[in-house]
């Protein structure tokens, strides 16, 4: 179970990493071309509807980018933290797995938080599972050097 909790965290962990770029590549554009995307949104919904100053004139703004691009920094910090905590805890298997098992749980919930990474929390929170499930004692196939 070790090996395929160190598997599954080593997955996870960069899978969200992954995640996390993606979302730091979407907190920008919100923060720098929202406010070009939802003006132009305001001016077709304006135009379509015949309101001279209609409800998205709002948007033309940034308001919603500025926002949209806060929470998108905010997820790419849970990501990020996920994904540490999913490759430290993969690489700590072998030498204490109760503490890997605990990093991979956490980064499994950090992960659930940021909303989309649902795949990710899914691999670490069984790799989280599988570090802390006791492994069965090997059994000898020898017989003892006494007994023949």
């Amino acid at each position: 179970m070790r090996k395929a909790s160190r598997i599954l965290g080593i997955i996870g962990g960069c899978l969200a990493l992954v995640v996390a770029f993606f979302m730091l590549l979407g907190g920008i554009f919100m923060l720098i071309g929202g406010e070009f995307l939802f003006a132009e949104i305001g001016r077709v919904v304006n135009h379509a509807t015949r309101f001279a100053d209609g409800p998205w004139n709002w948007m033309s703004y940034g308001f919603l980018g500025t926002i949209g691009g806060i929470f998108m920094f905010f997820g790419f910090a849970l990501a990020t933290a996920a994904g540490i905590l999913g490759l430290v805890g993969a690489t700590s298997v072998e030498t204490n797995n109760t503490k890997a098992g605990v990093l991979m749980l956490v980064g499994a919930g950090l992960s659930l938080l940021t909303g989309i990474g649902f795949y990710t929390m899914v691999l670490l929170l069984l790799g989280g599972i599988f570090a802390l499930v006791k492994e069965k004692p090997s059994q000898d196939t020898q017989t003892p050097s006494g007994s023949q």
